[in-house]
């Protein structure tokens, strides 16, 4: 039984290379394969493998599991096309051939595994390519039905060249696989009140001597969305508070469509207790064996970027050839502490690159929350 489930994008079919332990695996001495075999083998912080078709079981109370095959779920839907009508066949002939090879390399690369699915229905898909026929670049466009519906249909840093496609593309696969919702306790997100307003700096002072934020205004979550004029003079900050039944251990992201960054803004300086935060994600304490409290106790409330336990405000820009934006907030809540950094990715059009880590996670909930950033 692996000690991740649902929330880390498995599916059915996927398969895992077991090692007795590290030196097994370094030394390429495998024990067998084992696979996910129904849907239902999969919950939200467990699974059940078994092992392949004619295959011996595999006997061992612990050890190494590699994911060495993705699952039948798609991790991301793309769609090839030719917008110009002078394009000839032969350079989308090229370009497609080249996607094809590409999405083999990466669905067979270590250790982290991809299902990318070429579809010709586009309003199925999650991105688009073109190529541009005199200058041979290809064009990405967004389609993302829940990215299109606010008119943001442009990419960061598109057009691109033919050998940046692998890592868009790997990037885009890991971003959609995080972003796309999964089965959770629903009971969860629905106890949880989320709160996002304007800050602005009190008289107070904290231990330190730096000013505290105090949130002005109401609630700027209307309908579950966030839409927001974006003024460089304005502060953002949140309230969460927990009426649920248990004691949660909150986690944050900020899903970014344009760039496929899925930013990391608060770092924990010390798994256990110290606190610093620099931006627009939360992740609660990991202290590995160590007991951590709850940062969000039943019927407690978290504050980030205001208020008592202090940190950076929210500030939103754009571009000044940009008229809209759309990312999105991803809530974690767990009942136990975990490692999320598995999650955490830069941008494919940066050379920054974050070393993921398996995770584990006990009952949970997840709550997505577009933000639309507006000129005006």
């Amino acid at each position: 039984m692996l000690d991740i489930g649902t929330i880390h994008g498995l599916s059915k079919g996927a398969q895992f290379t077991i090692y007795n332990d590290q030196n097994s695996f370094r030394s390429g001495l495998p024990l067998g394969v084992l696979e996910i075999a129904e849907d239902g083998d999969i919950k939200g912080h467990s699974t059940i493998l078994s092992p392949l078709p004619g295959s011996p079981d595999i006997y061992a109370s612990q050890g190494i599991a590699v994911q060495t095959r993705a699952g039948e779920r798609a991790d991301l839907y793309i769609y090839l096309k030719s917008d110009s009508a002078e394009t000839t066949d032969h350079v989308f002939d090229i370009l497609l051939e080249q996607i094809h090879i590409l999405l083999e390399q990466i669905q067979a690369a270590e250790p982290n595994r991809y299902r990318i699915v070429s579809t010709k229905d586009k309003a199925s898909a999650q991105l688009a390519f073109d190529v541009e026929e005199e200058s041979g670049m290809v064009v990405t466009e967004i389609t993302d039905a829940r990215v299109t519906t606010y008119q943001l249909t442009k990419i960061s840093h598109s057009p691109i060249k033919l050998e940046q496609m692998h890592s868009l593309l790997r990037s885009a696969a890991h971003f959609y696989r995080h972003l796309a919702p999964v089965p959770t306790n629903i009971y969860i997100p629905s106890k949880i009140t989320f709160e996002f307003m304007e800050v602005e700096y009190a008289e107070e002072l904290d231990e330190d001597g730096n000013s505290l934020m105090r949130a002005v205004g109401p609630n700027l979550i209307k309908n579950d969305i966030i839409d927001i004029v974006v003024d460089r003079k304005k502060m953002y900050g949140m309230r969460v508070t927990n009426n649920t039944r248990w004691d949660l251990y909150p986690y944050a992201f900020l899903f970014s469509t344009r760039t496929l960054c899925i930013s990391k803004s608060l770092l924990l300086q010390s798994t256990l207790t110290h606190l610093t935060i620099s931006g627009p994600y939360y992740m609660s304490p990991y202290g590995g064996k160590h007991r951590v409290d709850p940062p969000l106790p039943q019927g407690g409330t978290l504050t980030i970027g205001f208020g008592a336990s202090g940190g950076v405000p929210y500030e939103f820009t754009l571009e000044d050839n940009q008229e809209i934006d759309v990312e999105f907030f991803k809530f974690f809540f767990s009942t136990q502490p975990t490692d999320m950094s598995n999650i955490e990715q830069g941008s494919p059009f940066t050379p920054s690159r974050i070393q993921r880590k398996p995770t584990r996670v006990t009952t949970y909930g997840v709550k997505v929350i577009p933000v639309v950033q507006r000129h005006s």
